[in-house]
């Protein structure tokens, strides 16, 4: 015969629990004591003292036309209130310049913005010339200072004058050709002061005047190419030497702009030798000829 089983061990909350301590009893929330009513004095209650803040309070702000009260049943069916009419019949301020029919650039009547002929105006000094926003001391004494000029000038400053079309120049008058027994006009006439006018200059033809006319058209004018080295005249005629075998009297270089030589040649030989668009080079610059 088997000998009989042990028990199977307890579980730990049950060898556990005469050792706990018991749990706390559950709190109360005390409320405190609800304070009796303070009983009515016997008799008429006394007369209600007189409300002292309606002496001190702000006027009524005035308010816009389109923010009236409106009252009614219905979105459809309204009425404007007393209070609105009143409201309606006020002066209009410097501010309220859209509702008093004024332009808002200038504050002037007679036009809207689009159309305004004005400069623009300030709404916080008055001034034109400056907006708001740039209203300074040192805008506003500008202004002030211009449009005292204005004003000693004549210059009327009215928003309703517009700038009237400029009439077109009258035509210059006829040149005037000088005959040969006309004598010269004296050096000691006095010139016309208006810069405008235009300067007539008379000059007589001689010899010399037509042999540089001669001159300058068998002349030619030379560019620096490239990173345009500073080149002196000495190496230009070197050059020209060098590449249309020519002799150093036959041509002379000098500095000229806005090109950066002219070469003028003595003669026609020495210039139909180098006529037309030439480019010529040295080790150190290039040159590009043009009649």
């Amino acid at each position: 015969m088997a000998p009989p089983r042990a028990p199977p061990p307890a579980p730990a909350a049950t060898w556990l629990a005469p050792h706990r301590a018991p749990p706390p009893p559950p709190r109360r929330c005390r409320r405190s004591p609800r304070l009796p009513r303070r009983p009515r004095p016997a008799g008429p209650p006394p007369p209600h003292a007189p409300d002292l803040a309606l002496k001190f309070t702000a006027p009524p702000t005035p308010r816009r036309v389109d923010q009236m009260l409106m009252v009614g049943s219905s979105p459809g069916a309204r009425t404007t209130s007393a209070a609105a009419l009143a409201l309606a019949t006020l002066e209009p301020s410097s501010a309220g310049a859209v509702e008093a029919g004024l332009c808002f650039r200038c504050l002037e009547a007679g036009h809207s913005v689009r159309d305004c002929p004005n400069e623009i105006r300030c709404r916080r000094c008055l001034l034109s010339g400056h907006g708001t926003r740039g209203c300074t001391p040192e805008q506003r004494a500008h202004d002030r200072a211009r449009a005292r000029l204005m004003v000693q000038g004549g210059v009327p400053r009215t928003a309703d004058t517009r700038p009237a079309a400029r009439n077109p120049p009258p035509p210059p008058p006829p040149p005037t050709h000088a005959s040969p027994t006309q004598a010269p006009p004296s050096a000691a006439a006095a010139p016309s002061t208006d810069p405008d006018d235009p300067v007539r200059v008379i000059i007589s033809r001689s010899v010399e005047i037509e042999e540089s006319e001669r001159m300058l058209q068998r002349a030619s004018v030379a560019t620096i190419m490239g990173t345009r080295p500073e080149v002196s005249v000495d190496q230009v005629e070197a050059l020209l030497c060098a590449s249309f075998e020519l002799v150093v009297g036959e041509f002379s270089v000098m500095l000229h702009r806005p090109e950066d030589f002219l070469i003028l040649f003595h003669s026609k030989a020495a210039s139909d030798r180098v006529s037309g668009e030439h480019f010529v080079s040295d080790p150190s610059f290039s040159l590009l000829l043009r009649p």
